[in-house]
């Protein structure tokens, strides 16, 4: 009995010695990953992109050299444009990344040199990552005052007061390419805007409103191609203390569903 007490000691001690060795023998992660913040909108839409390892305490991530594509080719570190590239900073591996307004929805095909840290010395590796997303709404601000709507690839809208004490005004038409039911949700401002409807065959159309998170939405259903409305801004509020140059002051969603 004593002698098989010592037999089963003996190998459990066994096993984890292996498992302490076989731990201590991994040299490198054995994979890497693109993380994508939310889109944030402006006159450029953008992302915050992280490269990191699949263990980033035993081997983070230190720079990444990087290159990426949106129509579904292969990235080429030979291409001047989308890279992560900056004159000052060089190549880093946080960074930021314009997403086209076209684009909605699709893969974003990374090609990335990334020196990581493994036991007190730099390695290098180069991976080909590909990251799927898929974005509802693009900001309006930057395009024209003319937007087309096409199904499930909707607009963000934003307006701005300063400390001027002036009347603000602001227009966007949009003009539906396809049939479908007309979704307007206001995150600010609401009673700041206004919206002119205007079927192409002059025909009335229903118009509902309801909640969603405390936002207001209006609905318009059954609307078809070719439809436009206007959606107009317009406020006596400045900006009357403080040094804020200006403020958000209202912003919708708008899409066709």
């Amino acid at each position: 009995m004593v002698l098989k007490k010592v037999r089963n000691s003996l190998y459990f001690g066994f096993v984890l010695l292996l498992g302490l060795i076989t731990t201590g023998c991994e040299t490198a992660p054995s994979d890497f990953y693109i993380k994508l913040s939310d889109l944030n909108f402006g006159t450029d839409d953008y992302v915050y992109v992280e490269v990191v390892s699949n263990n980033q305490g035993t081997f983070p991530v230190r720079e990444a050299e990087c290159y990426w594509t949106f129509d579904g080719s292969e990235p080429s570190e030979n291409q001047n444009e989308n890279t992560n590239y900056d004159w000052s900073l060089g190549y880093q591996s946080e960074f930021t990344m314009k997403i086209p307004k076209d684009f909605y929805s699709g893969t974003i095909k990374f090609l990335c040199k990334i020196t990581y840290s493994a036991m007190g010395k730099k390695n290098t590796v180069v991976k080909n990552i590909d990251k799927q997303v898929s974005y509802k709404y693009h900001s309006a601000l930057g395009q024209s005052s003319n937007l087309d709507l096409y199904k499930n690839k909707g607009y963000q809208e934003e307006n701005s007061i300063t400390k001027v004490e002036v009347r603000t005004t602001d227009s966007n038409t949009f003009v539906l390419k396809e049939d479908g039911d007309l979704k307007i949700k206001f995150l600010l401002g609401a009673t700041e805007y206004s919206m002119n409807l205007m079927p192409s065959d002059g025909r009335n159309v229903n118009q509902t409103w309801d909640f969603e998170d405390d936002n207001l939405v209006y609905i318009y259903k059954n609307m078809k191609a070719g439809d436009k409305i206007r959606i107009d801004y317009s406020t006596d509020k400045y900006i009357s203390e403080g040094s804020t140059g200006s403020i958000k002051s209202g912003e919708y969603l708008i899409i066709l569903e």
